[in-house]
């Protein structure tokens, strides 16, 4: 995300040095403004949504380190609730031959994210 905020930084640099503009070059500046405010509001939305994870991980387990890789690497559409629900619960019980693929793919990552935090915290390889 923060590679092609620079790439777009980049782009609004280079387009600006130029004293005229086409009005290509005018709308291809309006459009990267809007490609930038947007990826500014997918990584504040991000960042809540991290924060709001490890902040109910830690009321949970009050375990900082696993709450931080916890919050870190499960995906966007996972919330703390969703973890546990996938960790305690069987695919059957959480409907999961319902869920899209996008969803589906996401929930088939967090065992994954839980062994890796698991093992961070524990000291084990």
């Amino acid at each position: 995300m923060k590679l092609v905020a620079a790439f777009v930084m980049l782009l609004l640099c280079a387009s600006s040095t130029s004293r005229a503009q086409s009005l290509d070059q005018v709308d291809q500046l309006a459009h990267a403004h809007k490609a930038l405010d947007l990826l500014n509001q997918l990584q504040a939305i991000s960042d809540e949504q991290a924060h709001a994870t490890e902040f109910s991980c830690l009321k949970a387990f009050g375990n900082e380190a696993f709450c931080k890789c916890l919050s870190s690497n499960l995906p966007m559409r996972i919330s703390f609730a969703d973890y546990i629900s996938i960790v305690t619960q069987s695919k059957e019980q959480n409907g999961y031959d319902e869920l899209s693929d996008d969803v589906r793919k996401a929930y088939d990552m967090v065992p994954a994210v839980r062994e890796q935090c698991v093992s961070r915290v524990s000291g084990a390889p």
